[in-house]
């Protein structure tokens, strides 16, 4: 156990700080050892030239075979979300003009970064079909402000209403980073596709904000989906997170919030949960990624009605001295595991004993200390 922790700790941290890069799986061991997931993830701080040292080259290896599974993506019909709308702005990025004013669909605006410069709290800016990029105009990041609400197709998950592209930010947790969209305090951001191709590119940075992300697809980010810092609490629900190379959602320091009812597909770790965070995480479907959730540091989310099948690697793995609640008598988990590479449920960590309660998992492929009830 002494030697299985020496080789997995040293990640706890690095989860939350390590640059992004591709998602590199690791070759399957023998025995009960399981491969440390690779860390591509979530944001670096600055070094200092003094202490900084050269980046590792990685090391090539097969990857291992995937579960087998079909992979097929089953999700409900998306209901439209109730907003309070003050005013609506429009924009057409193939008819629209930034010298329109905006007010119709026959004056609808070029760009959304020319309605943001008019949207206040309590202002819709209504998407046309289309896609949304430099070269159409948009300067990257769009910052949302408080109250603003950002709808595309809550009908098709944002499919035809593309944002893509990125731009550089400073962080005030994290320096330096490239994201999609700002989320601002009570936004919506509603029925868009987001894409960020760009290195260690994130489609939506929320930063101790609580917007409302709901009925979008995030596909093609070179990082993630969703990054979520600082005293960050936003609900994130209905939506479709695939082909992602870092993380569908990540969330770290003191994020909160809930995470609900989305699909987590063919990307890196569905959700990376690290720092002090204490999510809620419920009725998600994660499966075929490389590993379906990583949880590090002391982070404690709560659990409930997931369903975690045919991950590569693992179902879920427990590093550091995180401890989820995965179900107690009061409340059971209703977590159900299946299939997953190495092992559904991974206790990596030294001293803490996980508590499963009314979770469907085999006990053939739980590693370390769990008590099943």
């Amino acid at each position: 156990m002494r030697q299985l922790h020496s080789r997995i700790a040293p990640y706890s941290l690095a989860l939350v700080f390590l640059m992004a890069g591709a998602v590199q799986a690791n070759p399957t061991p023998a025995g009960n050892k399981l491969p440390v997931p690779a860390p591509p993830t979530t944001p670096r701080p600055p070094q200092s030239p003094a202490t900084a040292s050269p980046a590792a080259k990685p090391v090539a290896s097969p990857a291992p075979q995937p579960a087998a599974a079909p992979v097929a993506i089953e999700m409900p019909a998306p209901t439209p979300t109730a907003v309070n709308v003050q005013r609506v702005l429009y924009v057409n990025p193939v008819s629209g003009q930034d010298s329109h004013n905006g007010q119709t669909p026959q004056t609808a605006f070029k760009t959304i970064t020319q309605a943001l410069k008019f949207a206040e709290g309590g202002t819709l800016i209504q998407l046309a079909p289309g896609k949304y990029t430099a070269e159409t105009g948009e300067q990257f990041p769009l910052p949302l402000k408080p109250g603003v609400i950002l709808r595309g197709n809550e009908a098709t998950r944002g499919e035809g209403v593309l944002i893509e592209g990125g731009g550089r930010f400073v962080s005030r947790i994290f320096a330096r980073q490239n994201a999609t969209i700002l989320a601002g305090e009570t936004t919506h951001i509603l029925g868009v596709t987001v894409t960020n191709r760009n290195v260690r590119g994130t489609a939506i940075w929320v930063e101790s904000t609580n917007p409302y992300i709901r009925n979008c697809t995030f596909t093609n980010n070179h990082r993630e989906g969703v990054f979520v810092t600082g005293e960050g609490a936003p609900r994130i629900e209905d939506n479709l997170f695939i082909r992602n190379g870092g993380n569908g959602v990540s969330l770290t320091k003191a994020s909160k919030g809930e995470v609900r009812r989305n699909v987590f597909i063919q990307t890196g770790f569905g959700l990376a949960i690290g720092g002090v965070s204490s999510p809620i995480v419920a009725d998600n479907r994660i499966e075929n990624n490389v590993d379906g959730m990583v949880i590090s540091d002391v982070a404690k989310p709560v659990l409930r009605g997931n369903r975690i099948a045919f991950n590569r690697r693992t179902g879920i793995i427990v590093i550091s001295s995180a401890e989820p609640d995965l179900g107690t008598n009061a409340s059971p988990g209703n977590n159900t595991f299946q299939s997953n590479g190495n092992h559904d449920l991974h206790n990596a960590t030294r001293n803490i004993t996980l508590i499963s309660v009314g979770n469907r998992l085999d006990s053939s492929k739980v590693n370390g200390q769990v008590q099943m009830q």
